[in-house]
């Protein structure tokens, strides 16, 4: 998850930049951002570090991987 929403910063810069130059709304840029990459970072922090502090294995189960599915899903709804 944490790859995922690393991979929301350059499309969200990108889209930024092609923001400057009239090709897509300033919004799409800050939504990439904001929800790809801030939120999946969050929630993929926040199960990894729960996981430890339980002494659990660092390993998603299927509730983990739906909750990083709907997040990425939103982000790209939210930019397209």
């Amino acid at each position: 998850m944490l790859h995922a929403a690393y991979a929301w910063l350059p499309v969200g810069f990108g889209l930024l930049a092609w923001a400057q130059l009239g090709g897509v709304a300033a919004s799409a840029g800050i939504h990439a951002l904001a929800v790809g990459a801030t939120a999946g970072l969050i929630i993929g922090m926040m199960t990894r570090t729960a996981r430890g502090h339980t002494a659990r294995p660092l390993r998603a189960d299927r509730a983990d991987v739906a909750c990083y599915a709907l997040v990425l899903g939103a982000a790209l709804v939210r930019v397209f």
